[in-house]
């Protein structure tokens, strides 16, 4: 400490305090002055602490005695913390420490953090560090056997890093306060504090719309004035980021991060959560993924990190499932286009100029929002993409169900080229590491990329208008930086029904983007054959989408139908599968169908007669 801040506190001592010396009523006041729990919640812990002060037990805690217990709690040594956390517990000051010391002390503890003394995982937690020590034959703990042994014990030196011991008591609180949203977000905030004082904060404030200054007249304003603080908040990240260059516990402080975004997240607490994730998916950088190297056979994989990757990728899924549930606060859901406010009553002199900069303040909220849903589905695709760095297929099926779940609207809307690179990603994943007996999911997903490539977005003369063209201040244009339950058989047998339908006109697409299409169909439609997916069973209701988008894809790129059958289906004479035999005749009444709307097969067209039903 410096010699100014000592002369400061000493002066606050001697102003509480006229003798120089502190009785436990005096800090019993402080606490209470510094704390919202009530004083029958905090007396029993500040009493352990008065005791744990007065190294002379005389009864008072003198200036020194006060200074020396600060810093050994804050600044002092792993052995000093421990010995410090030892006197805590040693209620009755015996040399050693009982179960029932324990107890007591774990429950005092939990009350003045705001718990009730009763929950059984925070104290189980507690527990369990204790009884790593070894007890003598009447089952106490001394000091040295608490300090060599909990010294060693990797959990609880990351717990004995300055402040994250407080970090663990407050997250494992809130997540045993039931119904208090309040208590347990204003706790998590605490936590995270900790780890990044003032960057946390200033990110947390991004989404309150009561910091970006004063009201404008105009909503469209206030609306884009948002926009303008929320990504100049999030920015404040990379101060953080660049201090991460002189830590040396990178790994513990990743896990801590991970902990309070996935305690956010159980308890729904959604700003606490996108914010903690945001500090947390930090360091998922290309040096840790590198660790990493699963094509060379001759190397045993770093466990270790292949654990931190895998928490990452959770972590990427809960960021995906927060950000959506911020757009959702807008009250759209992803890609879609909020409903614009009423422009106020102004003079007509002033109109023309002020609904200019409404709809400048308007397509730059919009391009906003649909950059938030971009960063949404990275996040998903990001999560498959370390699943196929881990060759873990469960992961990658994992990022599917996230995006098919939160994207089966634009699926109804002909938007799926919206996802086109996020779908890519996924399914390129799913071929490459298998699709963990997911057959129904690989269908799905399938289906809607091959539709995203063969449908173009709907382009309106207002839309092709960049931002970069609208004066207004550019949106920073941050890369994305990658649990919803799994879905249902229900949900996943509600394949797309909005195929291009039979007869309809063609909108041109590139070769390219069809020739992908096709290869996904059939790749798709392989993988769905009897022999293929034994012992999976399909059925030709989950098949019917994909031979009817086949059929499509076939269409405009004007190639033959029938020559193309044993490519996908196999040989008629050979393969009589129910499932296939099914399938061709799907085919044939889709083209059939076409055929009645004026298309022909000019190569070589499909005989229904031929067949077999």
């Amino acid at each position: 400490m410096k010699s100014s801040e000592i002369t400061s506190w000493y002066n606050e001592l001697k102003s509480r305090c006229p003798n120089g010396k502190m009785t436990k009523k005096d800090m019993l006041k402080c606490y209470k002055d510094l704390s919202t729990c009530d004083m029958d919640k905090i007396e029993h812990v500040v009493s352990a602490i008065y005791k744990a002060f007065d190294t002379d037990n005389d009864g008072k805690v003198d200036f020194r005695e006060f200074v020396i217990g600060f810093l050994l709690t804050t600044k002092g040594s792993m052995e000093e913390k421990l010995d410090y956390t030892f006197q805590l517990y040693d209620v009755d000051k015996n040399g050693y420490i009982d179960q029932s010391e324990i107890d007591i002390m774990a429950k005092y503890v939990l009350r003045m953090l705001g718990g009730n003394g009763n929950e059984f995982e925070s104290i189980e937690l507690l527990k369990h560090f204790i009884s790593s020590c070894h007890c003598n034959e009447q089952g106490l703990i001394t000091k040295e056997d608490f300090v060599r042994a909990l010294s060693k014990n990797e959990l609880l030196s990351q717990l004995c890093y300055p402040n994250t011991l407080s970090l663990y008591f407050t997250s494992f609180i809130a997540l045993s306060i039931n119904g208090n949203k309040n208590k347990q977000r204003a706790l998590l905030i605490e936590a995270c504090l900790l780890l990044a004082q003032d960057a946390f904060q200033v990110v947390l404030d991004s989404e309150n719309p009561n910091a970006i200054g004063k009201m404008r007249a105009n909503p469209t304003a206030q609306l884009k004035g948002f926009a303008d603080h929320y990504e100049k908040c999030i920015q404040n990240t990379t101060q953080y980021e660049r201090s991460m260059s002189e830590e040396t516990d990178q790994d513990k402080r990743l896990k801590l991060w991970a902990d309070l975004t996935m305690i956010a997240r159980r308890q729904e607490i959604w700003d606490v959560c996108r914010t903690a994730a945001r500090f947390c998916l930090l360091y998922d950088s290309e040096q840790r993924r590198s660790v990493l190297n699963i094509t060379d056979q001759s190397s045993i994989p770093n466990v270790y990190q292949r654990d931190l990757i895998r928490l990452l990728a959770e972590i990427h899924f809960i960021a995906g499932e927060a950000e959506i549930e911020f757009i959702r606060e807008r009250r759209i859901e992803l890609f879609d286009t909020p409903i614009r406010p009423p422009m106020p009553t102004v003079p007509s002199a002033q109109r023309i100029q002020l609904q200019q900069e409404s709809d400048n303040d308007w397509k730059y909220y919009c391009q906003w929002l649909q950059q938030l849903s971009i960063r949404a589905c990275t996040h998903f695709s990001t999560g498959a993409s370390l699943g196929q760095l881990l060759n873990e297929s469960w992961l990658v099926c994992r990022s599917g169900e996230y995006l098919w779940n939160y994207t089966r609207h634009l699926f109804y809307s002909n938007r799926l080229r919206l996802i086109l690179d996020p779908l890519s990603t996924i399914v390129n994943g799913l071929k490459k590491v298998g699709f963990e007996r997911e057959i129904l999911l690989l269908v799905n997903l399938c289906v809607a990329l091959g539709n995203a490539y063969i449908t173009p977005l709907p382009v309106s003369a207002d839309d092709t208008r960049s931002i970069s063209n609208v004066e207004t201040t550019p949106i920073p244009q941050q890369a994305p930086t990658t649990t919803i339950k799994k879905g249902t058989k229900a949900d996943q047998q509600t394949t797309a029904t909005n195929v291009v339908p039979a007869g309809s006109p063609l909108t041109t697409v590139k070769t390219d983007d069809l020739k992908a299409a096709l290869d996904i169909c059939e790749y798709a439609i392989n993988q769905t054959n009897e022999e293929v997916a034994k012992p999976l069973s399909v059925s030709i209701r989950d098949r019917q989408t994909l031979l009817q988008l086949w059929v499509t894809i076939k269409q405009q790129l004007q190639q033959s139908i029938k020559s193309s059958l044993s490519n996908i289906l196999g040989d008629e004479d050979e393969n009589t599968s129910s499932l296939n035999t099914l399938s061709r005749a799907v085919i044939a009444v889709d083209v059939l169908s076409r055929l009645d709307n004026g298309w022909h097969d000019n190569k070589d067209g499909m005989n229904l007669k031929q067949i077999s039903l």
